[in-house]
């Protein structure tokens, strides 16, 4: 889990102020997408798979232990694009694929993660499946790319988001790039990865997520605030979205900073189903 990527992380344990419906059912932000933009509606037969190699539409189920890795072996037989859909009963799973073109991963504080990669005929590709926290159950869908598979609602698309990430603490400054999923529901105005974090405001195709979080131990003197906005931009004909992430954070021991540090991200991101 990268801590940076408050967008997809940070925010699940922030205290928000949410325009929208609690449960997404009557809310309407007014911003529609074109419905020509969504992927594949349903998930192929899939043949389950407990060992040996893994083709297209298989479904892999396995145990991973606590802080356990477990590989397996794709083989392609076709060029096309291919979806990996991880869900399971421990708390944070990691994904990752890695061939000959191919490396991605798709680490979020949960275990449900998701790549689409484009895959080759006649290619091996390794997946791999790691324990971040916790034990357990999984299955790994390895399929073509379809909504059902990822669990999308209606109004729900799966975006993968790029960001640039500038900042300075104490001084020093740090810059970081990242990649990671989300899910958005424009039009009921919400944002899904582990949990559901509502939109603040929108004004027309422009919404904002103000966020704040906090923690103190008044044993040891210490404490912690972070503050911070998300402002997104999306085309509604594209789907295409542009934005930024302002944060702060500011530790504190026994009334004196410890750390103090700002950060920008700017971000942009496209639909993949």
């Amino acid at each position: 889990m990268n801590k940076l990527s408050i967008i997809a992380t940070g925010i699940l344990t922030t205290t928000l102020v949410g325009c929208c419906g609690e449960d997404g059912s009557t809310a309407s932000t007014g911003i529609a997408l074109d419905a020509s933009l969504k992927g594949p509606a349903s998930t192929p037969e899939l043949v389950t798979v407990t060992s040996g190699n893994v083709y297209l539409n298989s479904l892999i189920q396995s145990e991973i232990a606590e802080d356990g890795v477990e590989r397996w072996i794709f083989v392609s037989e076709d060029d096309g694009e291919v979806l990996l859909a991880l869900s399971s009963s421990a708390e944070d799973l990691d994904l990752a694929v890695d061939g000959s073109s191919v490396s991605e991963e798709s680490t979020s504080d949960s275990s449900q993660e998701w790549i689409i990669f484009q895959a080759a005929s006649g290619e091996n590709y390794q997946l791999e499946v790691e324990s971040w926290y916790g034990d357990g159950s999984y299955e790994l869908q390895v399929t073509t790319p379809n909504r059902e598979s990822v669990g999308l609602s209606e109004n729900e698309y799966l975006y993968k988001l790029v960001a640039t990430i500038e900042g300075e603490c104490d001084g020093s400054s740090r810059y970081y790039t990242n990649s990671y999923n989300m899910i958005v529901n424009w039009a009921q105005g919400y944002i899904r990865t582990k949990d559901r974090t509502n939109f603040t405001s929108v004004d027309g195709n422009q919404v904002t997520i103000t966020y704040s979080e906090s923690d103190s131990d008044p044993e040891y003197g210490y404490s912690y605030e972070l503050s911070g906005s998300v402002t997104l931009n999306v085309d509604e004909s594209s789907g295409e979205i542009s934005g930024t992430d302002i944060w702060s954070e500011v530790e504190e021991y026994d009334g004196n900073i410890t750390e103090e540090c700002s950060y920008e991200e700017t971000l942009s991101g496209e639909i993949l189903l």
